[in-house]
C-alpha cells in the first residue's frame, strides 16, 4: 500500500500524512504507550531557540532525522521556535515527562550544553550530527552520540540525506516609488501582491535590482545583470528594464506596472508585443500565480522569442532615423 504524505507549505517538505505527534493524541493515548513499551521522542535542537542563529542546515538535519522516526513508525514532536522556519512545540513549556526518547540533532554541543539533557534525565538521549570537541567529547551526557565530529569519528553532515524538492527559480525586480505619478502610484498594493505569492512557496525568489548607486543586492553592472537573468526560470518586474533585460535573454517575464492605468511598463511591452502585463489597481497572489505557471508551462517561449526578435528589427529602424537626424 502506497503510504499517502502531505507537503508542509511552510518547509515544502512531505511527510506521511496520518502521523500523530503527542500533542495530538490524548493523555489516556500516551499513558497506554508508556505501558506498552512504544516510544514518544522529542526531536531537538538549537532550532529549538530563538537566539541560537539556527541554519537552513540544522532544520534540514532535524527533516532527515523525523523520516527516520517516520520509517520506524515512531511518534515524535518537534521542538523548534517559529522564527526557524518549522512549527513545533516551545521547549521550555512542553511536558518532559511524557516522552522516552530526546533526540539533538546538529550543530556544536559544547561546555554548558549539557544543561539541556537535565530535564530530560528520564529519557534515552540520542544526540546526532553534532560536532563535539575534547572536553564534550568526553562529558557530552548522551546515552548515544551519532557525531559528525569528534576526537576519532567523521561523518558526512546529514543534510547529504536530506530530500528537497526543486523549485522553479524566479527573479523579483521592483521599482522604487515614483513621485512624478503621484497618487497613481499603487506600489504598495504590489509589493503586498508579490510577497503573498512568494510566500506561498511555489518558487524560489531571488531579488533583482538595475540601480548603478547603492545596488542592493551587490550588482555591479548591466553585464552581471544580464547574466544572472539568464539563468532565471522567469522574472517578475514592476520595472520597465527589468522587462526588457528578461526577454532580451529569452526569459518570460510576469510585468506588472504599478501605476493606475498603466504608465511605461504597459507603454513597453505594447512596443515590443508583450502580452503578459498584469495591473497594478487589480493584481492578486492568484494572478501572479497563474501568470507564472503560464511562463513556466512552454507556452510561452514562442512569444519572448518574437518580441526580442521584433524590438530588434523595430531599433534597426530607430537607428537609421538616429543616424539620419544627424545629417540634418
Amino acid at each position: 500500500m502506497v503510504q499517502s504524505k502531505t507537503t508542509d507549505r511552510k518547509t515544502g517538505h512531505t511527510r506521511p500524512a496520518d502521523r500523530k505527534s503527542s500533542k495530538q493524541i490524548s493523555e489516556t493515548e500516551v499513558s497506554a504507550a508508556k505501558v506498552n513499551g512504544q516510544e514518544l521522542a522529542l526531536v531537538a535542537g538549537w532550532f529549538s531557540y530563538k537566539n541560537n542563529q539556527a541554519t537552513f542546515g540544522d532544520t534540514e538535519a532535524m527533516h532527515v532525522v523525523t523520516g527516520w522516526l517516520d520509517e520506524a513508525n515512531i511518534t515524535y514532536d518537534i521542538a523548534c521556535h517559529p522564527v526557524n522556519g518549522t512549527d513545533g512545540l516551545d521547549i521550555n513549556a512542553l511536558d518532559p515527562t511524557i516522552y522516552t526518547l530526546f533526540i539533538f540533532v546538529c550543530g556544536p554541543w559544547g561546555r554548558g550544553s549539557n544543561k539541556i539533557l537535565e530535564r530530560f534525565s528520564h529519557c534515552r538521549k540520542i544526540g546526532v550530527d553534532l560536532t563535539l570537541g575534547k572536553h564534550a567529547y568526553l562529558h557530552h551526557g548522551f546515552d548515544v552520540v551519532l557525531a559528525r565530529d569528534m576526537p576519532g569519528t567523521l561523518n558526512p553532515d546529514l543534510v547529504f540525506a536530506a530530500k528537497v524538492p526543486t523549485l522553479p527559480l524566479v527573479g523579483i525586480a521592483q521599482v522604487h516609488a515614483q513621485k512624478m505619478y503621484g497618487n497613481r502610484q499603487r506600489h504598495q498594493r504590489v509589493e503586498a501582491a508579490i510577497n503573498e505569492y512568494l510566500s506561498r512557496g511555489e518558487v524560489t525568489s531571488i531579488i533583482l535590482d538595475t540601480l548603478h548607486y547603492e545596488n542592493p543586492v551587490k550588482i555591479e553592472n548591466a553585464v552581471q545583470y544580464e547574466n544572472l537573468v539568464s539563468r532565471l526560470d522567469a522574472v517578475i518586474s514592476t520595472r520597465l528594464h527589468g522587462m526588457v533585460f528578461a526577454l532580451k535573454r529569452g526569459v518570460p517575464v510576469v510585468a506588472i506596472d504599478a501605476i493606475a492605468g498603466g504608465a511605461k511598463v504597459t507603454a513597453q511591452a505594447n512596443a515590443v508585443g508583450w502580452p503578459l502585463v498584469l495591473n497594478g489597481d487589480t493584481v492578486d497572489a492568484d494572478q501572479i500565480s497563474a501568470s507564472v505557471k503560464q511562463c513556466l508551462n512552454g507556452s510561452m517561449k514562442d512569444t519572448v522569442a518574437r518580441a526580442d526578435s521584433y524590438a530588434r528589427e523595430r531599433l534597426q529602424q530607430v537607428k537609421t532615423e538616429f543616424l539620419g537626424a544627424l545629417q540634418d
